[in-house]
């Protein structure tokens, strides 16, 4: 940030509203004619304290207008007189701060904030002031703390709130900065110039959060007076959903919007590729490399569509030429060492990023791609050691948990799952997939109550996401609650109709709630879409023998019996149908067997019951 443009936190209108309050309705009157008309004729010198105090807030006023208008030598003058008349006024030296630093006297500008903020520390406006120095100054943290002092003191200074969300966007803690952004959004009004949505939906999208971000931009969808920026963001965010051609066309738009931005034709390439018209993306990209012939970006992409074509020597050979032209060539090393694991040579993939460690030091996508490395490698000692440094190193990443949960649970430690995800939430509290891994693992250890209640919190987070309303579908099934599990279960299924879990599981809910006849249109519905699948072929043989289809509920059951040998609540299951069918040693067999293998199952009382009666 250039010393002569700070960006202070000194509107004319905004000081004005700050001292009305305590300053008399003449002075305030004064003022705001200094504002709208010609500077007022001097007046004889007044032995009356009150008045000599009032022209004395006056000129402080006049300070102000001098300020916006671009005159800061004389405003200055004038802020000086101000306190030499008084020395401890915190709005003097305020004054004298955004003037000082309007002229790059930083130093002195700091001074006199502090001074400022020393005086009277309950006022927010010193605190964002002194922030914007301290980012020019690179003091990050410091103006962090500044900026979250303001926010603290009046949480409805949105102007606090936008540079707290961008200093925590630089600080890598983005769910922080996307709540200040969400809160100056929905205080701010929609017909406004994007700004601060634009960040925020670059923040969602970053999220794969695709959904909010075109909701949080919809309004500037077709709009030729904003950036062409908006549009890019749109765009991406329809790639992101897996609409190619809507991203085209969006991308056309942003073309139409600014054609000569490299961005733009960046991004029409890479939604033209998704697409699948391979040769007009790389026309495009063989365009910007000849205009912009020392940028690896083009390149990039060019390898991409070379992949993406199949012509995967090219690409390797692509990609290399890429990081040759950048002394900062980490992330293209990091896509290339992904294409290495994906063509079967780890081990090359984890000496390129081994040595892009060594060269630039850890980040937390260089170690989940290290991370990647040593897992297709077969060392898995090695990939958890990583993941489990990129946790502690890297601990504002919310990746970093979601990775090492992810981990744990494909290596079946539930446990495990649960411990890394539980400490991702203490600091991620709103991270989706931490909550969705910390509740499944809950519901797999049996802690009911618990996985309910993440689930709530999941729900209350993304109350539009359907897989999400299936995760809490099963929690509340798990849990024994039947009728809100069946409530979400046919929610999930009503809105995708395709989804043969959801129909399946809603068969066995309604089963138990004696909505038999109900039950048994889903599971055939169930069957129709998966009739291979041994869990459907269980689920549709034991709702037929409830409604009382004995021959056809056997023989999906004896189906479902050898295809899942091993599962007690098919063998219970199976031993109802036997014994109803007057098969009584067989149906023996089923029922002990079942309590040999599952005796914690729900069922094992009723089964246990059946064979004292026997």
């Amino acid at each position: 940030m250039g010393s002569g443009g700070r960006d202070l936190n000194l509107g004319l209108g905004d000081f004005m509203k700050r001292i009305a309050s305590r300053l008399p309705a003449v002075a305030i009157l004064a003022a705001l004619a200094a504002a709208t008309g010609p500077g007022a004729p001097a007046r004889a010198a007044s032995m009356d304290p009150f008045l000599e105090q009032q022209q004395t807030e006056q000129a402080l006023n006049q300070a102000v207008m001098l300020f916006a208008k671009g005159e800061y030598e004389e405003a200055e003058k004038i802020a000086r007189n101000y306190l030499r008349f008084d020395p401890s006024s915190p709005k003097g030296h305020e004054v004298l701060g955004a003037v000082l630093a309007k002229q790059g006297r930083v130093q002195e500008a700091m001074d006199a904030l502090d001074m400022a903020v020393r005086l009277d520390p309950n006022q927010p406006a010193p605190h964002i002031n002194r922030a914007v120095l301290l980012m020019g100054l690179e003091r990050i943290e410091e103006a962090r703390e500044a900026l979250e002092t303001a926010v603290a003191l009046d949480p409805e200074m949105m102007a606090a709130r936008e540079r707290l969300g961008r200093v925590y966007e630089i600080l890598g803690r983005y769910d922080d900065a996307i709540a200040q952004y969400e809160a100056y959004v929905s205080a701010s009004e929609e017909s406004g110039p994007p700004g601060v949505r634009l960040n925020l939906a670059n923040l969602y999208n970053a999220r794969r959060d695709y959904d909010r971000a075109l909701a949080v931009l919809s309004p500037w969808q077709r709009d030729r007076t904003v950036d062409s920026a908006v549009q890019r963001v749109l765009g991406d965010a329809m790639l992101g959903q897996g609409r190619a051609d809507a991203a085209v066309r969006q991308f056309r738009f942003a073309m139409d919007v600014d054609p000569e931005n490299a961005a733009n034709q960046l991004g029409l390439g890479m939604a033209l590729r998704a697409a699948g018209n391979y040769r007009q993306a790389m026309e495009l990209f063989e365009e910007l490399a000849r205009r912009l012939p020392t940028s690896p970006v083009p390149r990039v992409q060019i390898a991409e569509t070379q992949l993406a074509m199949g012509e995967v020597d090219a690409a390797k050979a692509t990609f290399l030429e890429a990081m040759e032209m950048t002394d900062q060539p980490g992330g293209i090393e990091q896509r290339y060492a992904a294409v290495l694991i994906e063509q079967g040579e780890a081990a090359a993939a984890a000496e390129v990023l081994e040595a892009g460690m060594e060269r630039d030091g850890a980040d937390p996508r260089r170690l989940a791609g290290l991370a990647a490395a040593y897992g297709a490698a077969g060392d898995p000692e090695r990939e958890r050691e990583i993941l489990e440094r990129a946790t502690q190193e890297f601990p504002q990443d919310a990746g970093g948990f979601v990775r090492l949960a992810m981990y744990e649970r494909e290596r079946g430690d539930v446990e495990g799952t649960l411990a890394v995800a539980s400490e991702g939430l203490e600091i991620h509290p709103e991270e989706p997939v931490l909550l969705r891994l910390a509740a499944i693992a809950s519901r797999d250890l049996g802690h009911d109550d618990e996985a309910v209640r993440l689930g709530e919190r999941l729900l209350r987070l993304q109350p539009n996401s359907v897989p999400d309303r299936f995760i809490y579908a099963t929690l509340l099934d798990r849990a024994g609650m039947d009728g809100p599990a069946a409530q979400f279960y046919r929610q999930v299924a009503e809105r995708q109709p395709d989804n043969w879990a959801a129909m399946n599981n809603l068969a066995l809910v309604l089963s138990r709630l004696g909505r038999d006849q109900e039950a048994l249109t889903y599971a055939r519905r169930a069957a129709q879409l998966q009739p291979e699948n041994p869990a459907v072929t269980h689920t549709l043989g034991y709702v037929l023998y409830k409604v009382g289809s004995l021959g056809e509920a056997e023989k999906l059951m004896e189906k479902a019996v050898v295809a899942l040998p091993d599962v007690g609540e098919i063998r219970y299951h199976y031993g109802y149908i036997l014994l109803a069918r007057g098969r009584r040693e067989e149906a023996r067999e089923q029922l002990e067997m079942g309590l040999e293998m599952d005796p914690e199952n729900k069922e094992a009382a009723k089964a246990k019951d059946m064979l004292l009666q026997m």
